[in-house]
């Protein structure tokens, strides 16, 4: 195994490879879910822990951006007192089962 890895599988006690597993499994998932892209980061920081620069500190994080599906809208209506409706409450509305039995009375008159 080569230097790299063997830093990746000691940072957090092998938590960061595990990570970095779990989402990579994640963002394939999604990315086949949605068709979308998406993408994940492996970052490892590094700083001196001492003054003459002998003594590091590695720390690393997995960043990701996983493709989420869109959430479809929900369109209403509104009045004055902030109440939602699914028909818009200023339209009137027609009675269209007495409009069928006049047309079917006016068929009957036209008949005889």
């Amino acid at each position: 195994m080569n230097k790299l890895m063997e830093e990746l599988n000691c940072m957090g006690k092998g938590m960061l490879v595990e990570n970095a597993q779990q989402t990579l499994d994640t963002l394939i998932k999604a990315v086949r879910e949605t068709g979308k892209k998406g993408s994940m980061t492996i970052q490892i920081d590094c700083g001196l822990l001492d003054k003459d620069g002998t003594v590091i500190e590695l720390s690393g994080s997995v960043k990701d951006k996983i493709p989420r599906h869109t959430m479809p809208k929900l369109i209403r209506y509104t009045d004055d007192k902030g109440r939602t409706y699914v028909n818009d409450p200023d339209q009137v509305e027609f009675n269209f089962s007495n409009a069928k039995a006049a047309q079917a009375a006016q068929e009957t008159k036209s008949n005889n």
